[in-house]
């Protein structure tokens, strides 16, 4: 288990208990230590689910098809298909740095900070350049934070796929693989109705972010990015709004969509009796 899974679990159970993610994610940290795994995944689930947002039906979308991606590879591989979602976490024993979890920590952190600042700025009659600024710089953050923990989201998705397929793989060459390449490889590896999950990342404005071609235009509240069209640089714009509340939720549902499917993937394994009950409470779904 490597240094930084650890530590970033520390850094996140300690903003949870300061308060910054919420009284609910600071009440299940104090409850974990007095439950088992088992019944703490459950209620990471059923706080959810009580929880309102944007997308949620998405979310639920999202966690039903990779539920049925892991089922599929679990089916073939055993135990292989449990412990790739384990490595997202962990990394493996030979490559602990293979660790997800310090990116997940960075992602989840700039979200809330995202949410923090939109909450203290909602009630300004007239909101200052500088706040703008700031609010702007602060959405492109954890836009590209979102886009790089997709991207490893991805290597566990491919290979899961790879699993259920019965081919060979090597976890260190996808791992490595642009997110480009990443979502090439995913989407000739599922059906159609799967290309949803990855429909939700734009990559335009992950390339101009990644390549500093992207700005924010405070006359306009939009974001304006470089393409390259037709032999041509040409300006694309993206409202604000339109960033605040599609790009970067979009992807969201994603990561999402992928933390409790996991979730739900290790009770079906582990506590038959909480899988049903959250099947039940997620989807209204029967499970005899």
């Amino acid at each position: 288990m490597s240094g930084d899974f650890l530590k970033s679990g520390k850094e996140l159970d300690e903003l949870s208990m300061e308060g910054f993610f919420g009284a609910d994610a600071r009440n299940l940290v104090i409850q974990r230590d007095s439950m088992p795994l088992d019944e703490y995944l459950y209620m990471t689930l059923i706080q959810w689910n009580n929880t309102e947002q944007l997308g949620k039906n998405k979310v639920k979308e999202f966690i039903l098809r990779l539920f049925t991606i892991y089922t599929e590879a679990l089916k073939k591989g055993g135990q292989e298909a449990i412990d790739i979602i384990s490595a997202f976490w962990q990394g493996t024993e030979d490559n602990p740095e293979l660790e997800c979890m310090s990116s997940y920590n960075e992602a989840v952190t700039l979200n809330q900070e995202c949410k923090n600042l939109l909450a203290d700025l909602k009630d300004n009659k007239k909101i200052k350049l500088s706040e703008r600024k700031k609010l702007s710089q602060a959405l492109l953050n954890t836009y590209s934070k979102n886009v790089e923990l997709s991207s490893k989201i991805l290597t566990a998705l491919i290979v899961e796929k790879k699993i259920a397929l019965g081919e060979t793989y090597n976890l260190i060459q996808i791992y490595k693989k642009t997110l480009h390449n990443k979502i090439e490889i995913f989407e000739s590896l599922v059906e159609d109705s799967f290309k949803s999950l990855t429909s939700v990342i734009n990559r335009e404005v992950r390339n101009a972010d990644s390549h500093l071609s992207i700005s924010y235009d405070s006359e306009n509240d939009q974001f304006v990015y470089k393409k390259s069209i037709d032999g041509r640089i040409e300006n694309k714009r993206i409202d604000l709004i339109h960033m605040m509340f599609n790009v970067i939720p979009s992807i969201g549902w994603l990561i999402q969509g992928f933390i409790y499917s996991s979730n739900l993937f290790i009770l079906m394994h582990e506590n038959k009796d909480l899988y049903r009950k959250s099947v039940k409470e997620l989807f209204n779904i029967q499970i005899p």
